[in-house]
This record gives structure tokens, sequence and C-alpha cells, in this order.
């Protein structure tokens, strides 16, 4: 194309609006609100509705009456919540249009009140039939994500919340002053914030540490170590443990490694299981003290 029709078509603002609208249409599926819900394992239930599904029509209702009566508060507080998610990625995000749930509960209840009031008038049961269906809908719905969050949940997503960080941590507290060196890696996320939190390590200790090494790469500071701990990726501890192996480090470490990453002369001391039973850490003892 010519250059300057390039530079109207390919720019920052031409592809911001895009994107962000494409995102806001994704918040009208059916699917997204009463069948499956998000897919961040740690803000909704997977496969779960974010909504019962036997609000649907009432909501739907509601949001008619609204219309009808001329009040679009509701409606224009409904629409602004989808924005924080539409603007950003993994959209959409069920923690960012959160807000978006008080306008739905609101435009139920206003459309169960005009179902049943109209039903008063013109039908045999006065609307009670509607409120029956409706109490024994939600209670149904209820039973299932009370049982699926109870006993489905913390089994099968244990992995979504670094499951197995706190003992790893718990056994590392235990046995810190056997080892010169304690090494944990990067696989599951940022393991120092495990150990400060978990262990729990004094702040200012943390941020006046002379050992500790970080640095600021790719919109984010990364740490690498402090005090006595070292902070690897998966992709080099097999060689670096290999590398201790043929230096002949007199130094004790012990190593905190995803399985089947790390090699001898490492001596398996503890392997840490998510409450799926996989496996998550194996804790690894090199050159203990005698």
């Amino acid at each position: 194309m010519p250059p300057l029709l390039t530079r109207l078509v390919y720019n920052r603002p031409t592809f911001f609006i895009s994107f962000a609208l494409k995102n806001y249409l994704k918040h009208f599926s059916l699917q997204f609100w009463f069948l499956t819900g998000g897919d961040h394992y740690q803000f909704s239930l997977p496969n779960n509705p974010i909504i019962f599904g036997i609000l649907a029509p009432f909501i739907l209702a509601g949001l008619i009456k609204l219309i009808k009566n001329k009040k679009h508060f509701l409606i224009l507080w409904l629409m602004i919540s989808f924005i924080p998610s539409a603007i950003t990625k993994d959209s959409p995000h069920v923690l960012r249009i959160i807000l978006g749930l008080v306008p739905m509960m609101a435009a139920a209840a206003i459309g169960l009140s005009w179902l049943t009031e109209f039903l008063k008038t013109n039908s045999k049961f006065k609307g009670r039939g509607l409120l029956i269906i409706f109490i024994f809908g939600v209670l149904v719905q209820f039973f299932i994500w009370w049982r699926n969050y109870w006993l489905v949940y913390p089994t099968a997503y244990s992995w979504s919340w670094q499951y197995g960080h706190k003992e790893a941590v718990d056994y590392v507290k235990e046995n810190y002053s056997d080892y010169d060196r304690i090494i944990f890696t990067k696989k599951y996320g940022e393991p120092h914030e495990f150990i400060l939190f978990y262990w729990p390590w004094r702040p200012n200790f943390y941020q006046q540490d002379s050992k500790k090494v970080w640095d600021y790469h790719a919109n984010w500071y990364w740490v690498d170590g402090f005090d006595k701990f070292e902070f690897w990726n998966d992709w080099e501890v097999s060689a670096k443990t290999m590398m201790l192996r043929d230096r002949g480090i007199t130094d004790s470490i012990l190593l905190v490694a995803s399985p089947g990453t790390w090699s001898e002369p490492g001596e398996l001391l503890k392997t840490i299981f998510s409450a799926d039973g996989e496996a998550v850490f194996d804790i690894v003892s090199y050159f203990p003290k005698e």
C-alpha cells in the first residue's frame, strides 16, 4: 500500500481500538457467563458458570424492563464494567469484570419481580410457580457449584496455586544450617516470594541484604538470589549440576528442583507432590556437610 495509507492502517491507536473492540465483544458470550466461565483458574471455578444459568432469563427480562422504563443507569454501569478487561490481554477476564456482577444481579432481581407481578394477574398459581422454579433452580446449581468447589477444585487445580511451595520452604527451613547454598527452580514463578512469605523472612533483612542479586529486563524485576539462596531456570539446572560434579565443588548444596531436571552426584532426599498426586519438587542434596 502507499506509505501514507500504511501508516493510517498500521499504527498504535488503530491497533489498540480494534484490539479493544474485539475484546469488548467477547463479553457478550453466553458460554462465558452461564456455562464454562473463564480460564483464569485462580479467579473462578473452572468449567463452572460465573452466573447460574437459571438467572439468564431473569437478567434478560430485567434489562428489558429497565429499557422500557428508560432507566439506563444499570445498563450503562454494565457496559462500562467490561472496559478494564477489554483493554487488556486475556479477555474476557473474570476478575476485571467483577463490577459487572452488580448490575447483572440487580437486573435478575428486577426481572424476577416484574415477571412474578405479571403472573399474579395472568396465571393460575399467581406467580408462585415461577418463584418455586427459580428457588429450586438456584439451589440445585448452588449445590453443584459447592460440591465442585470443595471436592474437585482443591485437588484438580492445586497446581494453579503453586501447591508445594509451603512444604518445600518448610523442609528447607528445617535444614537451612546444613548447607552452604540453597537453590530453587524458577519453573513455577518467583520462588523468592514463597520463601519470604512462608519462612517468614523479615522484610528489612531482605531489603538490606547485600547478597541480593536482581535486575530489570523484559519489563520485569528478576530476583536471582539473596542470602544463601539462588534461583535457577529449569533449563539451567541440569547443566549447572553437571558442572558442579565436573569442577569438584565442595560447597554443600540443597537443590529444590522440578522433577527430572537434576543429575548426579545429587542424592534425592524428598519428593513433594501436589494435591492430585503429581510430583512438583525434588529436593536434592549435593555434598552435604559432615
